[in-house]
């Protein structure tokens, strides 16, 4: 009668060393690339700056003339302002939130670092984030007979990043009428 054997033979063990070693090898290279991703927690931050940064920009006006202007709701082209036509950047005394799209181009040249939101405050679930917002003319042809020229629309490109993580979103804003 044969009794039943207990234990592992030499051969057997070494073999699953050199399995468990050949596997540790191979995965080690691994573990650098690990520790540099980015974390999911500090991307779903830079997400929802990005998206809230990108909603106070497409909600300001785009209109020929800065509110400020007599003309600001009648104006059909930048001629049609009394005095204050609108351009890049924000006109003087003007503070966030601002009156036009092109007013947050400022942040384009000059990051926003630290994020605050419109009252101006920061918080610091965003320290160390900063944010960039460049608002730049572009036309947009949805192969139809009249596409949208730069003078009708802007592209608006909000990135927000931090050391390890960096976040992009790219919108549009059209005129409408009466400013159109």
């Amino acid at each position: 009668m044969k009794t039943a054997r207990a234990g592992f033979s030499l051969i057997e063990v070494i073999m699953a060393m050199i399995v468990i070693s050949v596997s540790i090898a191979a995965l080690t290279p691994l573990v650098g690339l690990v520790s540099r991703s980015a974390d999911p927690m500090l991307v779903k931050q830079a997400e929802s700056a990005a998206e809230a940064l990108m909603d106070e920009v497409r909600l300001a006006g785009f209109t020929w003339c800065d509110p400020a202007d007599a003309n600001f709701d009648t104006a059909t082209a930048a001629a049609g302002c009394a005095s204050v036509p609108e351009g890049v950047g924000p006109e003087a005394g003007n503070t966030r939130p601002y009156d036009n799209v092109n007013d947050y181009n400022v942040y384009c040249s000059s990051a926003m670092n630290p994020i605050t939101d419109i009252a101006g405050t920061s918080t610091t679930l965003l320290s160390g984030f900063s944010a960039t917002v460049c608002v730049t003319p572009y036309a947009i042809d949805l192969s139809t007979s009249a596409p949208i020229t730069t003078a009708a629309a802007l592209r608006i490109v909000v990135t927000v990043s931090n050391a390890n993580t960096s976040f992009t979103l790219t919108g549009w804003r059209t005129r409408y009428a009466p400013n159109s």
